[in-house]
């Protein structure tokens, strides 16, 4: 039987305070515009999701999360975009399934810029990413007739993330509440 102390600890906690205080954090001049810029594409795709898909998900979740899940996505989870479905993978699990929009938004704006950079990391089936094209599917499904799902074979993206989802490993929000009663 393991025990508590064979578990390597892959977590750590910070207050935020210390953090922004301490000299060591204060990011270059460059690499704080390139941040801010992702920051704003990241809240344009999030505000064109919702207007897209009127009344659904809730964006100011989605867009108060983003720098969180950007640092977590850019600098320290530990995943292979080509294998999206690795067990050994760091997992980013919402406990609020309705911020599906945002996840969705900020896996699709690193599978772009990766594409641009460096489109050899990518996984080489579409079915394994998640392109800026796939969120024509948010809360759309294949057999609505909407033109541009078709055009750019989006996937359909539920409103609550789904493990048919790459890089999404479980359902979460009430959806998965109600499907453990049925």
């Amino acid at each position: 039987m393991k025990t508590l102390e064979n578990f390597q600890k892959r977590s750590s906690c910070a207050q935020a305070v210390d953090l922004t205080q301490n000299p060591a954090n204060v990011l270059p001049a460059a690499e704080k515009e390139q941040l801010e810029k992702l920051d704003l594409i990241y809240r344009t795709l999030c505000a064109i999701l919702y207007n897209f898909v009127p009344t659904s998900g809730h964006p100011g979740g989605s867009i108060s999360s983003g720098r969180i899940v950007s640092t977590l996505l850019y600098k320290m989870m530990g995943y292979e975009l080509a294998a999206p479905h690795r067990d050994e993978a760091d997992i980013l699990s919402y406990a609020a399934g309705h911020k599906a929009l945002g996840l969705y938004a900020m896996w699709a704006l690193r599978n772009e810029c990766v594409r641009l950079a460096k489109p050899q990391l990518l996984a080489s089936a579409e079915k394994d990413q998640i392109r800026l094209e796939d969120l024509l599917g948010f809360r759309h499904n294949k057999v609505q007739g909407t033109p541009l799902f078709k055009k750019f074979n989006a996937k359909p993206l539920g409103g609550h993330p789904e493990p048919v989802t790459p890089f999404v490993r479980s359902t979460t929000g009430a959806s998965e509440v109600l499907r453990r009663r049925l």
